[in-house]
């Protein structure tokens, strides 16, 4: 943009020059000011409302780690450039005229929109990708694929406004009105479309935009126009699959009911049913909670904290979910229970879940939609126990409650005798990866236990003071595991830790390590399933606490257990 102001500044600079050269050196017809200023402002609105749109569909289908964000990034961007690189060679030859391609951006966008429905039906039929550069190129290949040819389209907008531009200081409005569409269409898409009439209707809308601006470019080819967008609606109509209706977008193929589905700003939180009564909280793609089989550990997050503590009068449930755990807090008897979740969609979801019993009404307990680690950081109350269990480990955002830095936040806030416990899925990570949180733990809460849930999830446990494990065993609450299992189930203590934590570097808020990190692409294509990977953390575990130099016990055990990288 600087250099293309430079050329025109020298150009009024030399008018001897100028007049030498012939009037006019390409075909191309400088633009009415107002039409140029309405199409670069609707050709921004577009771009960003069909980012957040189409993401969060996509998010769905690729799980919401940092490398799919990335990936449909790529799949963004990449187009766009293209269609900026070509759009000057495009706008001297002035065919095809900019109103027809962005009727044909508006086309491609209605036809693509119920392909994008589909993708995660896409992956789901796919076969398992071998390894993990397999599964980036898949999902990168997709993405380039459904996003490519409506971005490239859109993308030639602006730069051919920028060529029809003979008036330095236009070119500056231009870039502006362009960033302020931008602006406009990522807030109003987030807040307003996507919570009132879901991601692809929102699409639709950012349709219907570039639709108007190639009417406005091309009076003289409406009726064409017009004709092509029609054809796109009837495609999208006919093609949509009423997501959040009829069926909810997940990782998964599984048939299901839908009960209540809710897209809001932040993220799309769904209720689903399966045939043997077992309902799912899914977010954004994801089985973020259940009632069915595997969630044994969700009562005992809130349980045993509990019982680790002798009194325990203020407590803290970050992330909701089900409601089960904050449920399981409340029977232990604190005086008060602060739940604190990000989304207040999920919080609206809680009387889908009669196993949580209303927790929610209960006059002790304040629901809070803030971020669980901005709450420790504004709020003042020393708490006597902290439970929390946030989306998986790599997911994007998830490192910051899983790092160093969070639990010294954690520890600050914890009274005297505070007790933290933390979810640790070794089913949903790699061995670096578990191994990395443990670390991590261990540096603010040395005196750590890690407690094995029947079903094998871990539970990590700290303590800021001591005495007694389970002083709490013998308060009067109904459970259902004994009291000798309860404690027999806290199967390793620091010592234990300190050996596995040697495995890997502590996940810091610096290194990002959940998020950047290389223990996925280490783990994949082990064609292990998440029971497999589950049977397989827990030997390493019981390898790592036995007698030895790590070095040595960790060499032996994996050639007893070869896996790739290893």
């Amino acid at each position: 943009a600087r250099a293309r102001v430079r050329a025109r500044d020298e150009a009024e600079a030399e008018p001897d020059r100028r007049e030498a050269e012939p009037a006019d050196r390409s075909p191309l017809a400088p633009l009415p000011p107002r039409v140029a200023r309405t199409v670069v402002l609707c050709t921004g609105f577009a771009t960003f409302a069909l980012e957040v749109a189409w993401f969060r569909s996509l998010r769905a289908a690729y799980q919401a780690t940092t490398d799919s964000f990335a990936l449909v990034l790529f799949g963004v961007l990449l187009p766009l450039a293209l269609g900026g690189a070509v759009a000057p060679w495009l706008a001297r030859r002035a065919r095809p005229s900019l109103g027809t391609i962005l009727v044909a951006a508006a086309f491609v966008v209605l036809v693509t929109t119920p392909v994008i429905e589909r993708i995660d039906l896409v992956l789901v039929g796919a076969s398992e990708p071998s390894t993990f550069t397999h599964a980036v190129a898949r999902r990168l290949g997709l993405a380039l694929a459904v996003l490519g040819p409506s971005m490239a389209l859109i993308g030639v907008g602006l730069p051919w406004v920028l060529e029809a531009t003979r008036d330095s200081r236009g070119v500056g409005l231009l870039y502006a009105l362009n960033t302020l569409g931008a602006t406009l269409g990522s807030l109003l898409a987030a807040w307003v479309l996507l919570p009132g009439i879901g991601f692809a209707r929102t699409a639709w809308v950012a349709a219907a935009v570039l639709a108007g601006a190639a009417l406005l470019l091309d009076r003289s080819r409406r009726v064409r126009h017009l004709v092509v967008a029609g054809l796109g609606v009837v495609v999208a109509v006919a093609g949509a699959s009423e997501v959040g209706t009829l069926r909810v977008q997940t990782n998964l193929d599984e048939a299901h009911v839908v009960i209540a589905s809710k897209e809001g700003p932040d993220a799309t939180v769904s209720v689903i049913e399966h045939a043997d009564g077992g309902r799912h909280l899914v977010i954004d793609g994801f089985y973020a909670s259940t009632t069915s089989s595997g969630s044994h550990y969700m009562p005992w997050m809130g349980h045993l904290p509990m019982l680790m503590h002798p009194d325990p009068r203020q407590a803290l449930v970050i992330c909701f979910g089900t409601g089960q755990t904050a449920n399981a807090v409340r029977k232990e008897g604190p005086a008060h229970l602060d739940v604190v979740d990000v989304s207040g969609t999920v919080l609206q979801m809680a009387p889908h879940f009669p196993e949580n019993e209303g927790v929610l009404d209960d006059p002790r307990v304040t629901p809070r939609v803030m971020d669980g680690r901005a709450w420790l950081r504004r709020t003042d109350t020393a708490y006597d126990v902290i439970t929390l269990e946030p989306m998986p480990p790599t997911f994007a955002g998830s490192n910051a409650l899983y790092s160093a830095d969070f639990y010294a936040l954690a520890y600050e806030r914890l009274a005297a005798d505070g007790v933290i416990a933390q979810w640790l899925p070794f089913h949903l990570v790699s061995p670096e990866e578990s191994a990395a949180i443990v670390g991590a733990f261990l540096q603010h809460f040395p005196q750590g236990f890690l407690w094995i849930d029947p079903e094998g999830t871990g539970i990590l446990v700290g303590r800021k003071g001591e005495g007694p494990l389970f002083p709490g065993l013998e308060r009067d609450v109904p459970r259902d595991l004994a009291p000798a299992e309860v404690a027999a189930r806290l199967r390793y203590g620091p010592d234990a830790l300190e050996r596995y934590a040697q495995l890997e570097e502590a996940v810091t808020d610096d290194n990002q390590l959940l998020s950047y990190g290389w223990g996925r692409m280490r783990w994949w294509g082990v064609g292990r399933g998440e029971l497999d990977t589950l049977r397989y953390q827990l030997d390493l575990l019981e390898a790592i606490a036995k007698p030895g130099p790590v070095p040595e016990v960790l060499a032996r055990f994996l050639a007893e257990h070869p896996r790739p990288g290893s």
